[in-house]
């Protein structure tokens, strides 16, 4: 057996790019630093050596945790941080471990329940929490980066994850949340992988991708090119860093192989030279042939994987029965695995288990670490668990696999994937699955959703139709895994497990199954597929879908008049009460309301008065309820004319939220009464405050509520923009933006990606403001003309008119004009007030360079006599603004300046300060002098508040018409 080797040989540029990268634990800043490089490189003994170096200059707190091959774990990459973090928070004070646990505490227990361990955790107060798997699952993630945040605060973090290659996607979307920037923890987070691995790994590519890096190529064969002491510079948005660990320079391979060998007199001099050259540099096949026995000099030509195999080869052969057994047992576990265990698998009685143990680990095949009053035992490298277990043959592998399933339940503490996994690999693929759809439950409990749909995904493959799974157990199992599937954000494979889950089944499921693949459909932006579903839904009911959007606007029309006539009144009847038929008409009428409000309003409005009259002459009061809010919101888009419906409405949600008890029904009374105060009224601060108590309510204590919650983050935003609080848009859409896109809600996506473009435009960012904008077009469909292409087409128009590119801005416009008429989305009177805005903004920002300026002139105050019309508190300013541009371009001065006054005063009164400030800006540049400076200086202050960079460009933006001067 070699000697241990007393320092650590080469790799001295690579360890000082880690301690340059560590001072940002000094500056308390984040920092994320990723090694990478092919098998066997020695990126664990950098990290190590690292870490131990570490640890002894600056005592900071390490939490390291490695992913393994075998491993069942939910949120495996964080298995060992969350051990070292356990240990963390045990040695501290009770004191000062309660000052560091964060509020929801107990959220964090669900993900990883070894927590519950620390006295601390166990003791601390419960809080309510939210019966929605999705939003309990984020709400556990921020409480592990709130908790890292204050031990970071306390003493420097490192937090080091090894083998990223082999990590899973719940852990790739946890390690996102906690290391992604703004206000990430101060701390140093330290990842390793192979680079030949990340084609082979969709989680690691999904994990590079989220920190902004590019899939590397293959590590050089020359290291003398890395520059390693040169840092990179820091990404945009955090600091990120990577270190290429290729092979040893040939002197760095020679001392080590001396080192190893223990004599440096001339022939073992010749020996290290000639085992340096073999190994290419490679610091595993270097040991591993400097404890061959043979004579490397004599077989130049076996280099690489050959000269590997070759040599650990020739040590295995040369190991006792016993001994080859256990290594083979722990080998095919794949994972730590309980040393008993293993022993028992191999077939090992207690006077040889010791012995044989004790050889593997001097010949550094396996390492061991205490584990309770036993000790976990795995192969000491990857290497050579793979190529242990690529030496057995097919049978030899199934009776290992088969001896270790039976070890662990003759144990009792195994986990359901684990055994699987073994069960699997010994040929009994009904037991596997059966233990799989367990272990799939055990995950979804967890809130590891990507695990959990894998898990039910290989349970029914693994489970034929028949005695082994029954048919309505295996509708059931498609059904749970897709709503694992959904929690995942997967909602286009959901929908279609729901809809094979509903195929040959005559029952009222069947029908439920098939609404919620019409949902998900929807949901996740796959149109069509959503449309058919929906007409298959509707005819099994009795229903007929409206084929084009005239005829859908006449039956609303029709419902609108029957609602007007018959009134609201009902006779309250239980749901048990109710026809079966009659409730799965409404409930298919919601789903297609709320499916299709995203995407076509006026089919969306009219299922939703379809669905109010049924539910009225059904009598189900928590239907009528659903009904009568989504009723409310469609008054209140029809503006200041809706007003007085809509409080007619949403008062009669309230009644029945409170009379029932309905926490769904409270939070969307509270949701519509924002809408209410927002579009019939511009009064932003007060539909703020009531989409902040919706928020809670939806979140706290409702589940199943992501369309809810979307339109409530969605609307909270609108108002942000209006009342001119950028920064904090710029504070709350990368937040709500990733929400969405982790819950596959395209539509969400695609509207709050567009509305990230005034983020941008507010840092001066014209790049990163059209790439957000084709970024939320980009994911959705190109077929049609919903919502989300108005948005776009409206964040473009801002873009452009901030470029100065109002010409090309305009001609957009024009083309789209005639599908936005077509849409119906003019019915609604926010739409309507935006595009003629939009369109005259634009038209004058155009006019400024013109060579006949007069026709954009003429157009633009045709749009703001049609704002004329409108008579909202809110639209009535932007007339005098408009009006002001117009005069500025014909040369009348002073008009121009009144009408300026006269807009900015319009939005104060309508708590809109941005564009107030835009005006009086704009005035002021007319004014010159004393008087002019006064205005632009107090204009100039109201845009810094909002982080605005360029306070010229965005007055321009808003205010056009001024630019000719």
């Amino acid at each position: 057996m070699p000697p241990t080797i007393a320092h650590f040989i080469g790799r001295r540029p690579h360890l000082r790019a880690l301690r340059r990268a560590a001072e940002a634990l000094l500056l308390e800043r984040p920092i994320c630093v990723l090694v990478r490089g092919g098998a066997g490189m020695g990126k664990s003994a950098l990290i190590h050596h690292f870490l131990m170096g570490l640890r002894h200059d600056r005592g900071p707190v390490v939490l390291r945790g490695r992913c393994a091959v075998g491993s069942t774990e939910s949120y495996k990459a964080f298995g060992g941080v969350m051990e070292s973090l356990c240990r963390f928070l045990r040695r501290v004070s009770a004191e000062e471990a309660e000052r560091l646990l964060p509020r929801d505490v107990r959220a964090l227990v669900r993900v990883f329940p070894a927590l519950s361990r620390v006295p601390a955790v166990a003791s601390a107060p419960r809080v309510s929490e939210s019966p929605d798997a999705q939003e309990l699952r984020q709400r556990s993630f921020a409480a592990l980066r709130q908790l890292l945040w204050r031990v970071a605060e306390r003493s420097p973090l490192v937090v080091a994850i090894e083998d990223l290659q082999l990590i899973d996607a719940d852990s790739v979307a946890l390690l996102l949340e906690v290391t992604r920037p703004p206000d990430a923890p101060a701390m140093m987070f330290l990842g390793s992988y192979r680079t030949e691995d990340v084609a082979a790994s969709a989680p690691l590519r999904a994990l590079l991708d989220g920190m902004g890096v590019a899939c590397p190529a293959p590590a050089a064969a020359e290291p003398a090119s890395l520059d390693l002491d040169r840092a990179p510079p820091p990404r945009r948005d955090g600091e990120l860093r990577q270190i290429e660990v290729g092979p040893l320079l040939p002197l760095e391979a020679e001392e080590l192989a001396l080192a190893l060998l223990f004599a440096r007199d001339e022939g073992t001099r010749a020996r290290a030279d000639a085992i340096a050259r073999a190994s290419g540099g490679n610091p595993r096949l270097l040991g591993e042939l400097v404890r061959d026995a043979q004579e490397p000099a004599g077989d130049m030509g076996a280099r690489g994987d050959a000269a590997w195999e070759r040599a650990l080869g020739a040590r295995l052969h040369r190991l006792p029965e016993q001994a080859l057994r256990l290594l083979e047992v722990v080998a095919v576990a794949g994972e730590p695995i309980d040393a008993a265990v293993a022993a028992r698998a191999a077939k090992l009685d207690g006077e040889e288990r010791a012995p044989a143990m004790a050889l593997l680990r001097a010949e550094d095949l396996v390492v061991a670490r205490p584990a309770g009053e036993g000790e976990l035992v795995e192969a000491s490298h990857d290497l050579v668990r793979a190529s242990v277990v690529g030496r057995l043959g097919p049978e030899q592998l199934a009776g290992r696999h088969r001896r270790l399933a039976r070890a662990l339940e003759a144990l009792g503490t195994a986990d359901a994937e684990t055994l699987s996994r073994h069960w699997l690999g010994a040929g009994d693929g009904a037991r596997a699955g059966r233990l799989a759809a367990v272990a799939a439950e055990q995950a979804a409990e967890a809130l590891a959703f990507e695990r959990a749909a894998r898990l039910y995904e290989l349970a029914l493959g693994l489970l034929p139709r028949g005695a082994d799974l029954p048919e309505a157990e295996r509708r059931a199992l498609e059904v749970r895994s897709a709503d694992a599937l959904v929690n995942a954000g997967k909602g286009a494979e959901a929908a279609r497990l729901y809809a094979a889950a509903a195929e040959g089944d005559d029952s009222a499921r069947s029908l439920d199954l098939r609404r919620r693949a019409a949902e998900q459909y929807l949901r996740s932006g796959h149109i069509d597929e959503g449309l058919e579903h929906v007409r298959a839904v509707l005819a099994a009911v009795g229903l007929s879908f409206p084929e084009t959007p005239r005829r859908a606007l006449v039956a609303l029309l029709l419902h609108r008049a029957e609602l007007r006539l018959r009134g609201l009144r009902f006779r309250e009847r239980p749901e048990a009460e109710v026809r079966p038929e009659d409730l799965a008409r409404i409930d298919a009428c919601w789903t297609v309301t709320v499916g299709l409000s995203a995407v076509d309003m006026v089919r969306s409005a009219e299922f939703s008065a379809r669905a109010l009259l049924l539910a009225l002459r059904a009598g189900e009061p928590y239907r009528i309820g659903r009904a009568l809010a989504f009723e409310a919101s469609s008054a209140c888009m029809i503006g200041s004319p809706g007003r007085a419906r809509a409080e007619e409405l949403v008062a009669a949600v309230r009644a029945l939220a409170e009379r029932l008890d309905s926490p769904h029904l409270l939070g969307l009374s509270m949701m519509v009464s924002g809408m209410l105060e927002a579009f019939t009224a511009g009064r932003w601060r007060a539909a703020s405050d009531w989409y902040e108590r919706a928020d809670e309510i939806l979140r706290d204590r409702c589940a199943g509520v992501a369309w809810e919650l979307v339109t409530t983050q969605l609307m909270a935003s609108w108002m942000r923009y209006y009342r001119g609080q950028i920064d904090a848009l710029a504070r709350t859409m990368p937040a709500v933006l990733r929400g969405a896109e982790q819950r596959g809600d395209r539509y969400a996506a695609a509207i709050f990606g567009a509305q990230a473009a005034w983020v941008s435009l507010a840092s001066d960012d014209v790049a990163g403001a059209r790439s957000a904008v084709a970024g939320a077009l980009s994911r959705w469909t190109t077929s049609g003309f919903h919502l989300e292409h108005f948005v776009g087409l409206l964040g473009e128009t801002y873009v452009d008119r901030y470029a100065g590119r109002a010409g090309a801005a305009l001609r957009r416009l024009a083309e789209a004009w005639p599908k936005i008429e077509g849409s119906m989305l003019l019915m609604m009177q926010n739409s309507r007030v935006m595009a003629h805005v939009e369109r005259a903004s634009t038209a004058l920002a155009a006019a400024e360079g013109a060579a006949e300026p007069e026709p954009l002139i003429q157009a633009a105050l045709r749009d703001a006599a049609a704002l004329a019309r409108e008579r909202t508190a809110w639209s009535d300013p932007f007339v005098p603004l408009l009006r002001a541009g117009a005069a500025e371009l014909r040369g009348e001065r002073d008009e121009a300046i009144a009408q300026l006054e006269a807009a900015a005063a319009g939005f104060d009164a309508a708590d809109m300060p941005l564009y107030a400030a835009a005006a009086r800006r704009q005035a002021g540049e007319l004014l010159g002098g004393e008087k002019g400076l006064q205005r632009i200086l107090v204009a100039d202050a109201v845009m810094a508040r909002e982080r605005i960079k360029s306070p010229a460009r965005w007055a321009a933006m808003l205010v056009p018409g001024f630019g000719r001067r």
